[in-house]
């Protein structure tokens, strides 16, 4: 049968905010420890000037894996539009939610860094199993 959203114990969500000093290095959005957690929506809003390419890694003890990558609209989320859903638009429309055991985690790679005093932010929502 899989995870459910009735398996969750509790609410969670977590949040990265990228601004310049983090350069093209990876960002982490969402780690899960203390136990298995799942992401239901991945979010992320841009203030910046740019449209900037994002690539989506999934992150295990091994190393890290690409997911996908989207490009995040100048403003999006910041000038009336709505915040961009990443887990739609860099995964299969099959993926509803993605799990993590415990000590993995998701991360975020600007392809440019983000212009001086701009900020990008990405919040994962989901829950704790």
């Amino acid at each position: 049968m899989g995870i459910s959203q009735f398996d969750e114990r509790r609410p969670w969500s977590q949040r990265a905010i990228v601004d310049n000093s983090a350069g093209v290095g990876l960002t982490t959005v969402a780690l899960a420890s203390f136990g298995m957690a799942r992401i239901d929506v991945l979010l992320a809003v841009s203030n910046d000037i740019i449209d900037h390419v994002v690539e989506v890694h999934f992150g295990t003890s091994a190393g890290d894996a690409v997911i996908g990558s989207f490009t995040l609209p100048a403003g999006r989320g910041t000038d009336g539009t709505k915040a961009m859903d990443v887990l739609a638009e860099c995964s299969p429309a099959t993926l509803v939610s993605l799990p993590l055991d415990e000590g993995e985690e998701l991360d975020v790679l600007m392809q440019v860094a983000v212009t001086i005093g701009q900020t990008i932010t990405v919040t994962s929502v989901g829950g704790r199993l």
